[in-house]
């Protein structure tokens, strides 16, 4: 489970990076609802895995 600031700063990263996500996948894969589904996961695995983000790392990459 994630702490509150850890929340806050994945949260942060990913409204950040979720745009330029959001074009690549839809760029990629042409039919729109699995493509939306395929974000929602990006983000579910990008938020569970977070803990063992290190901070000194870009985000997007």
């Amino acid at each position: 489970m994630l702490t509150t600031e850890q929340q806050k700063k994945f949260t942060q990263l990913w409204t950040q990076a979720q745009p330029t996500v959001t074009c690549f996948v839809q760029a990629s894969i042409q039919d729109r609802g699995h493509a939306e589904n395929l974000i929602q996961e990006i983000a579910m695995t990008l938020l569970r895995k977070f803990p063992s983000y290190e901070a000194s790392r870009p985000f997007m990459p």
